[in-house]
């Protein structure tokens, strides 16, 4: 497969989550997003294309890396690794501009008050938030990074297997004997 057929076959089975995508329909699928947010990236002074462009192949890459995974012979739920991490990721985030606002608000009217006991103990609260909440963001994204890696970087590279190499994701290729 060329890497035109791969895009069109990529809109074509937009929301067809069944079936098979072999290695080229999913790196050129793959390279196609790449060329795109590099585009978006250079025009994003003028229109937010990346945006754009994440919302309208969200579903037929997730479609196509679905599909290459069942050619692989493994599971979409490989896809689910990341999920564990978006909840502390969440929380870091908020503890971190949390204190941002802390520091802002509560050290700066300690500050134009006069109470400058005030002003270091919201200080040293949202120094120890920013940290917090830093270092929290940092291990989730690592954690997803490192998920992200396992499946795009391992199981979509694999070869194709069939149902006799024992893909049991895939149909046998002679149906009256599915047992060969």
């Amino acid at each position: 497969m060329g890497f035109i057929n791969a895009i069109k076959s990529g809109f074509r089975n937009y929301f067809k989550f069944a079936g098979v995508a072999n290695r080229p329909e999913y790196w050129y699928w793959f390279l196609f997003n790449l060329l795109l947010a590099g585009i978006g990236y250079l025009l994003s002074e003028w229109v937010q294309l990346w945006a754009f462009q994440v919302l309208v192949l969200f579903i037929p890459t997730l479609s196509v890396t679905v599909r290459r995974l069942r050619d692989a012979g493994y599971s979409w739920a490989w896809l689910l690794l990341k999920v564990p991490a978006i909840i502390p990721f969440l929380i870091g985030m908020v503890v971190y501009y949390g204190a941002i606002f802390r520091l802002g608000l509560g050290a700066g009217f300690s500050i134009l008050a006069g109470d400058a006991d005030q002003a270091n103990t919201q200080l040293n609260l949202a120094r120890n938030e920013l940290v917090a909440g830093f270092w929290t963001m940092i291990f989730s994204m690592l954690y997803m990074a490192g998920s992200f890696l396992l499946v795009w970087g391992f199981f979509t590279t694999r070869k194709s297997k069939s149902f006799e190499e024992g893909n049991k994701r895939v149909p046998p290729k002679n149906p009256e004997n599915p047992s060969v």
